[in-house]
């Protein structure tokens, strides 16, 4: 109830909704209730007045016990499911493997530089990592990407991050060609994700 709630909070001033929150579910696939439901579709539907809300979830760190096809909320059509990178282009132990996987922005693999971020009581930490870290990172780009053009929707978002992510980026990538000829992978999505060519492509998207 209180997450459907929060994805419903004034979707005609909120942009993107920035998810770094894991699921207690494990070994189960689990559902949307009717709330988070509810949420998605409001903001697919009414968010940024019509054109639709972006909703960007951390794609977990379970990898041990886990995978992130089970978590529905990650599955659903109208979230941008992220993962980890690590900066040296290793997988990460912690990252949860799956097809609903959209792209990658760097975050910390084992003893490697942590991600630099606010902290509790008005602090800052070096250590941020996981997918919690990385899906702030895609949220940034995304919303650069909007100042660029903010008459995007939704699906126009997705799509410019599918086609201008980078497979290529990260040299522990396995990916394949899909049917519409990009290359994907279920432990990256279509890549890593670039601003600066998903704000040019975005310029003169039709």
């Amino acid at each position: 109830y209180i997450i459907g709630k929060a994805l419903r909070h004034k979707p005609s001033k909120v942009s993107i909704y920035s998810c770094s929150f894991g699921s207690n579910h494990h070994n189960i696939v689990d559902e949307l209730d009717l709330e988070e439901k509810k949420a998605f579709e409001n903001g697919i539907e009414k968010g940024r007045n019509g054109l639709g809300s972006i909703y960007v979830l951390s794609n977990g760190n379970e990898a041990d016990d886990r995978s992130c096809a089970q978590v529905a909320k990650r599955q659903s059509i109208y979230t941008f499911s992220i993962t980890s990178a690590s900066e040296n282009g290793d997988k990460p132990e912690h990252i949860e493997e799956c097809a609903s996987i959209l792209a990658a922005t760097y975050s910390r693999a084992d003893n490697q530089k942590g991600i630099v971020s606010t902290d509790i009581n008005n602090g800052c930490t070096k250590e941020f990592d996981g997918t919690s870290a990385s899906a702030p990172l895609a949220s940034g780009i995304i919303a650069l990407t909007l100042e660029a053009r903010p008459d995007l929707t939704w699906r126009d978002v997705m799509y410019l991050v599918a086609l201008t992510s980078r497979p290529d980026a990260i040299p522990s990538n396995q990916p394949f060609t899909n049917n519409r000829g990009l290359l994907v992978s279920s432990l990256y999505g279509f890549g890593l994700m670039d601003a600066g060519r998903m704000v040019y492509e975005a310029r003169d998207w039709i």
